[in-house]
C-alpha cells in the first residue's frame, strides 16, 4: 500500500506541473525566458517522479537501480534550473538583459553529476529491499554527492541573494 500511495503522490505533483506549465504556456503576460525554464523544470520533475513511482513498484534490486538512475536526470539538474528560473523573474522584474555565457555557467556541474547518477555513485550506492519498498545506501561522502550538496546550497544561496536583491 505504502509503493501505491508514494506513487500517487508523485502522479499528482508531475500532473499539477503539466497542467500550470500548459497554462503559463498560453499567456501573454510572463517573460518567455521563465516560460523556458518552468518547461524543463517541469520536465525534471516529470522524469524524477516517474522514476521514483516504477522504483517503489520494482520487484528486484536491479529494476530499483535502473529507474533510480533514469530518476538522476531529471533530479540533478534541478538545482540549476530553479537557479535559472529565479535568474529569469529577476532579469525579467528588473528590465535587464541576459547574459548567455553567465547563464551557461549554471549548467557546468549538470554533466558530471548527470553521469555519475547513471553510473551509480552519486548518492545512492545500492538498494535494500523492504517491506515497506526499496530503501537507499546513501554513501553522502563521495566526491559527486559532496559536489551535488555544494550546487544545491549555492543554488540556494544565489536565489536567496537575487531575491533579496530585488526586494531591497
Amino acid at each position: 500500500m505504502f509503493p501505491f500511495i508514494l506513487s500517487l503522490i508523485s502522479f499528482t505533483l508531475a500532473a499539477g506541473l503539466v497542467f500550470t506549465t500548459v497554462m503559463l504556456r498560453r499567456s501573454r503576460e510572463v517573460a518567455p525566458g521563465m516560460i523556458r525554464a518552468y518547461t524543463v523544470l517541469t520536465f525534471c520533475v516529470g522524469i524524477w517522479c516517474l522514476g521514483y513511482a516504477l522504483m517503489f513498484h520494482a520487484a528486484a534490486e536491479a529494476e530499483v537501480a535502473f529507474w533510480y538512475r533514469l530518476s538522476t536526470i531529471g533530479w540533478t539538474m534541478l538545482p540549476s534550473m530553479v537557479f535559472y528560473l529565479v535568474w529569469q523573474m529577476h532579469l525579467y522584474l528588473t528590465g535587464g538583459k541576459g547574459r548567455p555565457l553567465l547563464e551557461l555557467l549554471f549548467f557546468i556541474p549538470y554533466p558530471y553529476l548527470c553521469v555519475q547518477g547513471l553510473r551509480g555513485n552519486l548518492l545512492a550506492t545500492g538498494f535494500e529491499m523492504t517491506s515497506c519498498g526499496p530503501v537507499e545506501i546513501i554513501s553522502g561522502m563521495a566526491l559527486p554527492g559532496i559536489i551535488f550538496t555544494i550546487t544545491i546550497i549555492g543554488s540556494l544561496c544565489s536565489c536567496f541573494v537575487l531575491l533579496l536583491v530585488r526586494f531591497r
